[in-house]
């Protein structure tokens, strides 16, 4: 949506942002229903990924609250052309960078699981950071870090579950900021 409110219908970016953030929170909050109902959340990846996201959302809200965010929208601009293409490229190779995450994790199960938490706390806080900034990020880009981190646990069902519950206050937060 925000690609198109820019760069199809002119919209200022901070409108376009915040227009794009508060109709994912609605969108998503349908969903989460529907996939908590049908068991398909990983509440415990939810919350680490949180750990990190919201403090970023609010790092970045305030950020854009003080006139520092949204002053000179060109890096903004070029930060979303950018994730969009990342994003892309992320769909392309995430079934790849699962399956070298899996053996990892299978061979080496012990080092592998001791860095997890705190990777997912940082994942969360770059996708707060990311979609709080721009709108973009949660999608793609959140489905392949996940996939990189938890290549055992992350099933399709419970990916798309578990990143669209985790977006939700993140979405909700910055679009109201």
């Amino acid at each position: 949506m925000a690609p198109i409110l820019l760069f199809g219908f002119g919209f200022d970016l901070a409108t376009v942002v915040a227009t794009d953030l508060l109709f994912a929170t609605i969108t998503k909050l349908i969903a989460t229903s529907s996939h908590n109902k049908n068991s398909l959340v990983d509440w415990q990846v939810s919350k680490r990924l949180w750990l990190g996201s919201i403090p970023a959302t609010i790092l970045v809200m305030t950020l854009a609250y003080f006139g520092f965010l949204f002053a000179n929208p060109a890096w903004i601009t070029t930060l979303l052309g950018t994730l969009i293409l990342v994003s892309g490229l992320s769909l392309v190779l995430g079934d790849r960078i699962q399956l070298y995450q899996r053996t990892k994790r299978i061979v080496n199960p012990e080092q592998f699981k001791r860095h997890q938490s705190i990777a997912t706390n940082i994942a969360g806080f770059t996708l707060g950071a990311l979609v709080s900034a721009t709108s973009i990020g949660a999608g793609a880009l959140g489905a392949m870090i996940l996939r990189a981190l938890y290549p055992l646990r992350m099933e399709p069902r419970k990916l798309v579950a578990t990143d669209t519950v985790h977006a939700v206050p993140v979405s909700l937060l910055a679009g109201i900021g």
